[in-house]
């Protein structure tokens, strides 16, 4: 949790993780403490991950003996880890680190029961065949949450059993009796588990071998799934429970295709270049074949499917770079040479962004989870894209872009900032010390916010203030750097990781050694070196192999020519955005929390970029924060007039989390409206927060965020208002500065001070005034729109019944626990920690 005020122990990662606290640095000192358990549902099975009940925890000192010398990142090299590396009879033997724990796919690499969001599919590999879902058709929406639940429409198995339905008669008079049970489901518990390798990957996609010779490309964007069969071998097709499970009608519609209707009345297109063997069960394709099976929602798309090359295909892609905000996804295809056209399918930030092939402007039947889909259909296998680059972010953190030239206010943000450096003097907070939970967070949150401070006094005319914010943060970064307990290189995945997660509790610095937020953790070091360094570069210069080895750990790019680490470790360039989660499985594929988070990341590389003369590091920064800006705008900035999300749940205006199947109106400690709009604004930065957010969309915002901060109980925390006011403040500047003057100083969240506040409120009255907004977007109507209550009462406490849970991937008891914990996905307030502010006035001058 982002705030001094507010922070349980719950880690972003699985819930909650307690331990015991080091009383002794030398010596591992194990605890009892009890904390939530929940189960989380993987696929078809349930896998059930205990966080923490009644568990002995600890933590661990690493000591010489589990530490190898220094690479070349400056960090120490890992002997002993108790994180599991990569399964080498899955990657490869020739396969080595760094591997790509942020690949969207990384589901079907880390279980055989969890499915991976192919969009518009989900599609699992699991360990007796694989399971294709078009999950938007099970779409379960409330004011919470908007699930794509997933269901097994298809399965697909090696085959070798002789006549299909024969074999499904015997297994179902072995089985189950008279009572009905789906094909797919037969087929699937009659198939004996296979092995399985991955063949080749890519960022936009994994191809899996199955023996003896099936293979399934698990691909973004395309509109049928592909399996290809080798020579000798044959794969056998049958509907789920959750398609009806029985063949009810095929119609031939050309020499190669195929629609199936099943009996629950669902039409799907099979494509396939060699002969199939259809009975009611199902179908048997014998090898060499390719056969491309999927949804065919409306007659619009099969004609456009059928005009198009189904027998032209894609197993995954890649990124390829340019320059100014160019940037290609080359498609790995296998080719029809008599019909090379391939059809794919975009979302909706492609319109805007993709220059060539273009996507249609009409959207599609296909309906993925962010929305429905446009198609693309092209001889050309490369997507052209331009994100324009914004000179606010790329702007120097020594340059005067942001200095205060109103004399009243520069004066009172210079006092401000005096007061607020002569309160902290460079001290870290209670949860920023090494012995607490989330350390390696808290502890960048600091730096990063000592940083901001000696840039505000700056850009305020102190050079005083500013000079002494600068001594305590180099003070405070070296001794942090100069430790060899905290980090260390993971030669296993490839990356830097937290050494007591490493060795200790995975769950430490939420989740940090399973490559989990490394672009939130390090992202805010990333800030604080690029401010060092534009003030003193001799110091940066001297501890340059550990700074860059923290931001090419989640910014690397070709040019680096870095090879300890993956490229954009959580990019998702297909999407727009990153997914801050790694080693971990979820139900509803990898998610992320913190939009504003990971584009300040971003920025803040790019800012070190340009503070240490790398060009080429600032330029590809500068191109992640961009298309995060444009990802976070578009899929968790809900626009009323948009329709990517359901009306109901895009009334909150807001998304707390974004999955590869689901999104919440919650985060992982609280569903209250300021923690959900917070944690997508915080860290406030002049240059990046008034980016992020444009009058259009606050305006929108309004009505919720005025409803809380106005909420007589439990009041807002004024931790929470400082990070609040400044989203409000793009529409209603004045107001919001009046609202800031009255916040205590000590209660700010600990990436954030009322001098940084007041110097961003600052830029925004000089930007904006409060008429940016017509009056009658201050009304909320309740049919759309209800506050959460102050109580469990009426709350059911099955992780099940709440649909925010279901979408983090929960399930179990949430609300509460049976030891009282109630998990942040459950729908009601949670009390602020601290009293909020008194009642705010309007009429202090700006």
């Amino acid at each position: 949790h982002p705030t001094n005020n507010n922070k349980p122990t719950m880690s972003r990662i699985a819930g909650e993780r307690s331990g015991a606290h080091k009383e002794e640095r030398e010596q591992l000192i194990p605890g009892a403490k009890r904390g939530p358990v929940a189960t989380r549902r993987c696929g078809a099975a349930a896998v059930v991950l205990v966080v923490a009940v009644v568990t002995v925890a600890a933590h661990y000192v690493v000591r010489s003996g589990e530490l190898g010398p220094w690479t070349e990142s400056g960090f120490a090299r890992l002997r002993k880890t108790g994180i599991a590396g990569p399964d080498s009879a899955l990657w490869g033997d020739s396969s080595s680190a760094p591997y790509p724990t942020g690949a969207w796919w990384l589901n079907s690499v880390l279980s055989d029961e969890a499915s991976s969001p192919a969009t518009p599919y989900q599609i699992l590999t699991g360990a007796n065949g694989v399971v294709l879902s078009y999950s938007s058709r099970r779409r379960v929406v409330s004011r919470d949450a908007q699930v794509d639940q997933f269901g097994v429409d298809w399965v697909a198995v090696p085959w070798s059993d002789g006549v299909l339905d024969e074999r499904l008669a015997e297994v179902q008079r072995e089985c189950c009796n008279d009572s009905y049970v789906a094909a797919g489901d037969l087929l699937l518990m009659s198939s004996p588990e296979t092995p399985r390798r991955i063949l080749e990957h890519s960022h936009l996609g994994v191809v899996f071998r199955y023996e003896p010779g099936l293979r399934v490309a698990v691909v973004k964007a395309s509109p049928l799934a592909t399996f290809e069969i080798e020579d000798g071998a044959s794969a056998a097709f049958a509907p789920g429970g959750a398609a009806g499970g029985r063949i009810r009608e095929v119609t031939r519609r050309g020499p190669n295709a195929f629609v199936i209707e099943l009996t629950d009345e669902s039409r799907w297109l099979l494509v396939v270049d060699a002969e199939a063997d259809f009975g009611e069960g199902g179908l048997v394709v014998s090898g060499p074949a390719a056969a491309r099976l999927g949804a065919a929602p409306s007659e619009a798309d099969l004609q456009v499917l059928l005009a198009s090359c189904p027998t032209t295909f894609a197993r995954g892609g890649d990124v390829l770079f340019g320059e100014d905000g160019r940037y290609s996804l080359r498609w790995r295809t296998a080719v029809d040479e008599a019909c090379p056209r391939l059809a794919l399918l975009a979302q909706r930030h492609h319109l805007q962004t993709l220059s060539s092939p273009a996507p249609s402007a009409n959207a599609s039947g296909f309906v993925g989870s962010k929305g429905r889909m446009h198609w693309v259909v092209a001889s050309d296998h490369t997507w052209e894209l331009h994100e324009p680059l914004y000179a606010e972010v790329s702007a120097s953190s020594s340059s005067s872009s942001f200095e205060v030239t109103n004399e009243t206010r520069r004066a009172l943000i210079a006092e401000q900032a005096r007061r607020d450096l002569d309160s902290w003097r460079g001290h870290p907070t209670e949860q920023a010390r090494p012995e607490a939970y989330g350390f390696v967070y808290f502890e960048g949150k600091e730096l990063a916010r000592l940083a901001r401070l000696a840039e505000v006094a700056a850009d305020a005319g102190d050079a005083e203030t500013a000079r002494d914010a600068t001594t305590y943060l180099r003070r405070r970064f070296e001794r942090f750097l100069r430790r060899d307990d905290v980090l260390a290189y993971d030669p296993n995945w490839g990356g830097i990781i937290a050494s007591e997660g490493a060795v200790g509790d995975p769950f430490a610095d939420f989740g940090n050694a399973l490559y989990s937020d490394h672009h939130f953790h390090y992202g805010y070091y990333a800030y604080a070196a690029a401010v060092l360094a534009s003030r003193t570069p001799l110091w940066t210069r001297r501890w340059r192999r550990r700074l860059e080895a923290l931001v090419l750990d989640f910014a690397n790019f070709p040019a680096s020519r870095e090879t300890r680490f993956p490229l954009a470790r959580h990019k998702d360039w297909y999407e727009s955005h990153s997914w801050a989660t790694g080693l971990v499985v979820y139900a509803t594929g990898k998610s992320q929390e913190s939009s504003s988070e990971a584009a300040h990341a971003y920025a803040a590389a790019a800012l070190y970029g340009e503070a240490v003369g790398d060009a080429r590091l600032a330029a590809h920064a500068r191109l992640m924060a961009a298309t995060e800006i444009r990802g976070a705008q578009t899929y968790w900035h809900m626009h009323p007039n948009e329709r990517i999300y359901d009306r109901e749940f895009a009334a909150n205006r807001m998304a707390g989390s974004v999955a590869g199947a689901a999104v919440s109106a919650a985060t992982w400690f609280g569903s209250n409206p300021e923690y959900v709009h917070g944690i997508n604004v915080l860290p406030v930065l002049a240059g990046l927060t008034d980016v992020l957010f444009k009058p259009s969309f606050v305006c929108q915002q309004l009505p919720v965020l005025l409803r809380a901060l106005d909420r007589p109980s439990p009041p807002v925390s004024q931790a929470w208002r400082g990070v609040v006011l400044a989203d409000l403040a793009v529409a209603q500047p004045a107001r919001a500065w009046a609202r800031a003057l009255r916040l205590d100083p000590d209660q700010f969240d600990d990436g954030n001070s009322k001098a940084n506040l007041l110097h961003y409120l600052n830029l925004l009255l000089d930007t904006y005034d409060d008429a940016a907004c017509d009056p009658s977007d201050f009304v909320l109507d309740d049919d759309d729109y209800e506050d959460l209550p102050s109580t469990l009462k009426g709350v059911q406490p099955a992780c099940s019944d709440n649909l925010a849970c279901v979408a983090l991937g929960l399930d179990g008891l949430c609300c509460p626990q049976d030891d009282g914990y109630v998990f942040g996905c459950c729908p009601v307030l949670k009390p602020a920690d601290d009293a909020a502010a008194a009642d705010d006035v309007d009429d202090a001058a700006p």
